[in-house]
């Protein structure tokens, strides 16, 4: 259903393509073109957020006519952006998934299809023969308009083109009509426009727009050579010193970083599965390695299994020796250090049969060789025995300062990433400085990875937990990362 209003000639400024004799040839020339500067505004943000790439998007508005002289017209009311960027030898502009997605998204806002928009590096007088082509292909309307802007050059340059009367692929700028908003209607009659593009002029009074940047980079001016100083009397002026800048690291992380010598190839999930797995294989071999310190002696458990399978019971005396008091007083030191040891059980005693005494030393015992004692302590002889003083603390193990350490610089790494990536989607920050702030979370993760596969056989619980919350933190990393669309470092 077509709508009926008049034509808003009253509140637009009208654009006219330089040599444009032939415009009447354009077909839908009989079917005037408007655009609200909202549209126009929205597109062009659109392609200066990366200039350096060919951007795409669609135009949506209405079909409107005239109840006073009957006449169709166009009115452009918004512009709808895509993800798609378009290559530089891509035959098809407009792939199949942009062109499904764009007509749901016409079918959710209730618009009508009014043309597409795209960068490209310049306009020339014509359009190119690539958007003729795409422009017969998906836009079958004759009114159904396309928009180029140019992003680089000496000066900016735009327009709308539509195909020629015979359905070639001829066709050329054609005018149109920039609706002004209300606050741009100026005293005396001017309007501010957001049109600066040096191929179309107008007759009607306006001021340019300042405050809206253009997606345009005009080229870098080049040193001019030196010219005669008349102050000086014809002379040269001596060149003046260059002025020395310290590195560009020291103060801003968004210049181009040096080359990688090879883009990295491989995700964060394989690589640490990958640690994971040379973690596990290094402490088998080191329990293997050491696994003796936790066995006897083959030599001992054998003597002890024999003694106890053909030795009888030993009874042992568990009392504490006390020696004898010195009640002679000829030196109670060397007698006490002297004085036999009492007899122990299953002992007989063995006298001389010359003399007929006991030799000192009072018994032998009979019995077999016991086992050698345990060195563990008779239960009966704890409370005698004089403690031992506590080991010393081991101290800190420096595998695990570092781990601690470079943990603490990923942890920092991802909160400059999350910063970056909030700059990023507020459009203050280009696809490079965001990829400086991904490379250094990955060179950070990388090796808290490493240093965490050196003590993950004695690591603790709290520190095995932060590698794994830090693991979930950079693949959210990763996928912010890959839903920017930005280029990987």
């Amino acid at each position: 259903m077509m709508l009926r209003k008049p034509m808003p000639v009253a509140r637009s400024i009208h654009w006219v393509p330089g040599g444009s004799e032939g415009a009447a040839a354009v077909s839908g020339a009989e079917v005037p073109l408007f655009i609200t500067q909202g549209a126009l505004r929205e597109a062009m943000r659109h392609l200066r957020s990366d200039p350096e790439q060919e951007l795409m998007g669609f135009l949506l508005g209405n079909l409107f006519e005239c109840p006073d002289t009957g006449s169709r017209y166009v009115v452009i009311t918004s512009a709808m952006r895509t993800g798609h960027v378009i290559g530089e030898v891509e035959p098809v502009q407009i792939p199949e998934e942009e062109w499904l997605g764009m007509q749901l998204e016409l079918r959710r806002r209730r618009a009508g299809l009014m043309g597409w928009y795209h960068s490209a590096p310049f306009v020339g007088s014509s359009p190119a023969r690539l958007d003729l082509e795409t422009q017969r292909d998906r836009f079958r309307e004759s009114w159904q308009s396309g928009l180029v802007i140019a992003t680089t050059g000496p000066e900016p340059t735009g327009g709308f083109f539509r195909l020629a009367q015979d359905g070639s692929l001829n066709g050329m700028l054609i005018p149109f009509d920039e609706i002004v908003e209300d606050d741009a209607v100026l005293p005396g009659g001017r309007k501010r426009t957001l049109i600066d593009w040096a191929n179309y002029h107008s007759e009607q009074p306006v001021e340019s727009d300042r405050s809206e940047r253009r997606p345009h980079m005009p080229p870098p001016r080049r040193a001019t050579p030196e010219q005669p100083d008349p102050a000086l009397g014809g002379m040269t002026s001596q060149p003046t010193l260059p002025v020395m800048l310290p590195e560009a690291s020291l103060f801003d992380e968004d210049l181009p970083l040096a080359p990688m010598p090879e883009p990295r190839r491989f995700r964060f999930g394989a690589m640490a599965t990958v640690l994971l797995g040379v973690g596990a294989v290094a402490a088998g071999l080191w329990w293997w390695s050491h696994r003796e310190a936790f066995e006897p002696p083959s030599a001992l458990s054998g003597v002890f299994s024999s003694h106890q399978a053909s030795a009888p019971p030993v009874l042992r005396d568990t009392t504490v020796y006390a020696p004898p008091r010195d009640t002679s007083g000829l030196g109670g030191g060397s007698m006490a250090a002297a004085a036999p040891p009492p007899a122990l059980p299953n002992s007989t005693a063995v006298s001389n049969p010359a003399t007929g005494r006991t030799p000192p030393g009072g018994t032998m015992s009979t019995a077999p060789v016991p086992a050698p004692p345990s060195t563990r302590p008779a239960p009966n002889a704890t409370a005698a025995l004089p403690s031992a003083p506590a080991p010393a603390a081991a101290p800190p193990d420096a595998r695990m300062q570092r781990f601690d350490a470079l943990a603490d610089s990923l942890e920092t790494a991802i909160r400059n990433f999350q910063d970056r990536d909030a700059d990023f989607t507020a459009k203050r920050l280009t696809c490079r400085g965001l990829g400086v702030g991904y490379q250094s979370a990955d060179d950070a993760y990388i090796a808290v990875a490493r240093a965490y596969s050196s003590v993950r056989a004695t690591i603790d619980a709290t520190r095995d937990a932060r590698f794994r919350k830090l693991s979930s933190q950079i693949g959210d990393v990763n996928n912010t990362f890959d839903a920017s669309k930005c280029p990987r470092p």
